[in-house]
């Protein structure tokens, strides 16, 4: 574990760069939310959610896309979740600055709750299987999250003829995972991880906001790193980026 001092410059600096106007908070910030997120959700929702998560979860553009040769691109969303119970899974988009909140995104989010979780498993093994390349290993690494989930099979002969004992690795062949046929399928909703409630975005029964100073009751403030996350979160929630001056 860093030490406090370590955490302190760490985390100042992402409160002082934040202001600065070429600078990329969420990519930077990423990993401090995936360690607490599950328990933001839980807190949330109520439905208590599975530490594994999947990052940068493709949607598959399908019919959406201009062209032909765009189908199997994809919209990538933060984080694809799950409930432990397996009865409910969450696309999650975070948000570290309220301004970044992108209509279009929301929406072909609210599409992929609409088409079911059952369809986005399906259109993510067409995305899969067009991928080449050293690809088409990594998407074996997803899916092995998947099946763990219960969500899809995975043959061992798929992940041995991968990875061979020789270290010599193979022709990886996607077409031979299938998705479990599984009744009722998750309820697929969308969470949204957000400085502030955003009010055009409001919430029903398939969107869940959760605001910077929700989401600090989900970190341990007996944890060191915890602690200074929770204490740069209401940070950032209370004072909005570039609209403060200068130290």
């Amino acid at each position: 574990m860093p030490q406090p001092d370590t955490l302190d410059r760490l985390f100042d600096t992402l409160d002082a760069w934040r202001h600065l106007p070429a600078f990329s908070m969420e990519p930077r910030t990423t990993m401090w939310f995936a360690l607490w997120l599950p328990a933001a959700i839980e807190a949330a929702t109520g439905h208590p959610c599975d530490p594994a998560l999947i990052p940068e979860i493709p949607l598959r553009k399908g019919h959406r896309a201009t062209g032909a040769k765009g189908a199997n691109q994809s919209d990538k969303i933060d984080f694809l979740a799950m409930s432990t119970d397996r009865r409910h899974a969450w696309l999650v988009e975070l948000k570290t600055d309220g301004r970044s909140y992108n209509v279009r995104q929301a929406q072909r989010m609210q599409e992929a709750c609409d088409d079911g979780f059952d369809h986005v498993v399906r259109e993510l093994l067409t995305v899969a299987n067009a991928s080449s390349g050293h690809v088409r290993s990594k998407y074996l690494h997803l899916m092995a999250i998947l099946a763990r989930w219960g969500v899809v099979d995975v043959p061992p002969s798929v992940l041995a003829r991968a990875w061979r004992a020789d270290g010599v690795r193979h022709s990886v062949h996607l077409g031979q995972i299938t998705p479990r046929d599984r009744q009722p399928a998750p309820i697929l909703s969308r969470v949204f991880v957000v400085p502030h409630r955003i009010d055009d975005l409001g919430e029903d029964a398939q969107t869940v906001q959760i605001p910077f100073a929700d989401f600090a009751h989900a970190v341990p403030a007996d944890d060191p790193l915890g602690a200074r996350f929770r204490a740069s979160l209401h940070r950032w929630a209370a004072d909005e980026a570039g609209r403060i001056p200068p130290p």
